[in-house]
């Protein structure tokens, strides 16, 4: 797979936390010195398009915590919500005076006079108590919305940045390719011991290897592991083709330690086991790395374990119990 497409995007999910809020710097910079200008009633209109998306992606972003993690997504998220909440608040308050003011301006015709009087004086009341309460309101809310604008933008723009001091297990590592490896086991002998133990010697890879290995155990030396436990043993024996001589045929169980499959090796017979496995390469150190499922290695000095693999991608568990999807990036023109 060619390297120059292995350029993973930033996740939508932290795409949308850092526009909840940016959304909400723009609204004041718009309203700040776009107001000098003569279109006043479009620029409000563009702001509130501008709240709404605003309130909208931190939604979004919210909802992506379960996939991405929290880290880059959850503060900028909560930041943008809350800021932008405020302004829909403020953005009704004035509406609903306004309205009141153009209900106050309309013509009311009752037939009785008294009525007539009697309702543009509770019009104006009602008018007078919505623009009172604006006007107590907003300089609040605005210095409320000011305050949290300036408190939460380095932290915001730290968590919502693309070049995040804490990249999650997705961000760091990319996804090379599956890979497929075979290994070679043969069941090649065994003893009983005095107090009859059966210990069983079992080799690996065409004779590279011999481990020597009791029922129940790891198929492991103080050298060398694998990731085969002895299940059972089964002695048997057949005639042997051609001929009334017999011939022993006994069988040797294993169990694969990550997803509790058995194989069955038969007396001095090589057994092929296929797995598949994953390259991935860290951006960091650039070190490229080959994975089976249940694997564990090191990311920034922290613990991250492979639980499962597929062709198009791996699924990593990091320290926090968090998992994330390595996928292969999609090749040039796509």
């Amino acid at each position: 797979m060619n390297e120059t497409t292995s350029v993973q995007s930033v996740p939508f999910a932290r795409q949308a936390a850092k526009g909840s809020w940016v959304s909400a710097v723009i609204v004041f910079l718009l309203l700040a010195f776009g107001g000098r200008t003569g279109a006043r009633a479009v620029l409000e209109l563009v702001a509130l398009l501008l709240i709404v998306a605003g309130f909208v992606l931190g939604v979004v972003a919210i909802f992506g915590i379960r996939k991405h993690g929290k880290k880059g997504i959850l503060a900028p998220a909560l930041i943008g919500i809350i800021i932008n909440a405020v302004l829909i608040f403020i953005f009704l308050t004035n509406f609903l005076a306004a309205r009141a003011r153009a209900q106050r301006r309309s013509d009311i015709r009752p037939n009785n006079p008294m009525e007539l009087t009697e309702s543009r004086a509770g019009a104006r009341d009602s008018v007078a108590h919505l623009e009172r309460s604006a006007k107590i309101m907003k300089p609040v809310w605005n210095n409320l919305v000011l305050l949290l604008t300036l408190v939460s933008l380095p932290h915001a723009g730290c968590c919502g940045s693309t070049t995040n001091s804490n990249p999650t297990a997705a961000e760091l590592l990319v996804f090379l390719g599956p890979v497929r490896e075979a290994t070679i086991l043969r069941f090649n002998g065994y003893s009983r011991s005095a107090d009859g133990q059966m210990t069983f010697r079992i080799n690996v890879n065409d004779f590279d290897y011999s481990y020597y290995v009791r029922v129940g155990r790891q198929v492991a030396d103080a050298k060398r592991k694998e990731k085969y436990k002895v299940s059972k043993f089964e002695y048997a024996e057949a005639h042997q083709e051609g001929s009334n001589r017999r011939i022993e045929v006994s069988r040797l169980t294993l169990v694969r330690l990550d997803d509790g499959a058995e194989i069955v090796l038969t007396y001095h017979k090589p057994y092929r086991d296929e797995r598949l496995k994953a390259r991935l390469r860290n951006r960091l150190t650039d070190e490229v790395i080959t994975v089976s499922k249940g694997d564990e290695f090191k990311l920034k000095g922290e613990a991250c374990n492979v639980v499962e693999i597929k062709e198009d991608g791996v699924r990593i568990v990091d320290f926090l119990k968090q998992e994330f999807d390595i996928i292969a990036p999609k090749k040039m023109g796509e």
